[in-house]
């Protein structure tokens, strides 16, 4: 998969987080197998699907601002771990959260299958 603006091959998960930055929903969505299953932090359970996971993103962006920007990333047995630096603030500003996460992340077929959360190196 290439990206518009550069003839680099990206990843999935790369891809994924240049949609995220211009709120290509649809974009991202299209990176994903159609039984996904996606994080639900602070929850600590799963999303599975694209219809629920379109919602639980919906439910996110409403409720604060998330900035996440790629900082490292590393090929993993069954795909991809992606250090990110992740800001989530109130709409108003207040910061709630500020550091470095991880994002491990399962490709099938060459499409995002899975999304975990785990610390980051």
């Amino acid at each position: 998969m290439t990206d518009q603006t550069t003839t680099k091959e990206l990843t999935p998960p790369e891809l994924l987080y240049a949609r995220f930055s211009n709120g290509d929903v649809d974009g991202m969505l299209a990176l994903l197998t159609t039984d996904v299953e996606w994080v639900n932090e602070p929850k600590g359970e799963h999303v599975e699907g694209k219809v629920a996971l379109r919602a639980h993103w919906e439910r996110q962006w409403n409720a604060a601002k998330i900035e996440l920007a790629p900082v490292d990333i590393a090929p993993t047995d069954s795909g991809v771990l992606v250090v990110v630096q992740e800001r989530v603030s109130t709409h108003s500003g207040k910061v709630l959260f500020e550091g470095r996460v991880g994002h491990a992340y399962t490709i099938r077929d060459g499409l995002i299958a899975r999304c975990d959360i785990v610390d980051a190196p």
